[in-house]
């Protein structure tokens, strides 16, 4: 299903602001058109704390990283982590082979250990494999795979004990933030 970028942008916002308005922690991997819009939410709600946003970023694409991104850190809105490059990596190589990009993505899995995850548009592989390697690493997350804006993301199952009307919201709804908020309060519900 091909990505439709104006959903995939409506569906990050929504996830941003919920998860920033319901005091939660943002972690995501660093992406030109993401980091951005995380930005501008995170400045919308005033939230300069930077252990709110973290931003995970190979060293590999550290002097293509965007000044949007750079300056969510220099204005206190997030933390970039970034993590190292594999020798002989090149982004000429295509984006989505790059090992330097499943050593940022293990890192920030592992390091961080969401309670949830969200899935939402991406190419093929990259996406993919991050889905699979949170379904791994993550066995006691809840993994929330948003079909609407179409991408790789639309093709994944959710994962985790979901009230059938939540799934089905998952799988149909173009109502991001209310499927965003059903998602959150239910990880806000579950013990532990």
């Amino acid at each position: 299903v091909e990505a439709r970028p104006g959903d995939v942008a409506d569906a990050v916002v929504a996830i941003a602001r919920g998860v920033l308005t319901g005091r939660g922690r943002l972690v995501f991997g660093g992406h030109p058109t993401i980091s951005p819009l995380v930005l501008m939410v995170a400045a919308e709600y005033s939230t300069r704390d930077p252990s709110r946003v973290t931003i995970y970023q190979s060293r590999l694409f550290a002097s293509l990283v965007t000044d949007e991104t750079l300056r969510l850190e220099r204005e206190g809105y997030g933390t970039i982590r970034w993590t190292e490059a594999v020798p002989g990596d090149s982004p000429e190589h295509g984006l989505e082979h790059l090992p330097s990009l499943e050593v940022m993505r293990i890192a920030m899995l592992h390091e961080v250990k969401p309670v949830a995850a969200f899935f939402v548009g991406g190419m093929e592989e990259g996406i993919t494999l991050e889905y699979f390697l949170a379904r791994d690493l993550l066995p006691r997350s809840t993994i929330f795979c948003i079909a609407g804006p179409g991408g790789a993301a639309a093709g994944f199952s959710s994962v985790g004990d979901l009230p059938e009307s939540l799934a089905e919201s998952l799988r149909t709804s173009r109502l991001y933030p209310a499927v965003v908020d059903a998602s959150l309060r239910l990880v806000a519900e579950r013990p532990g």
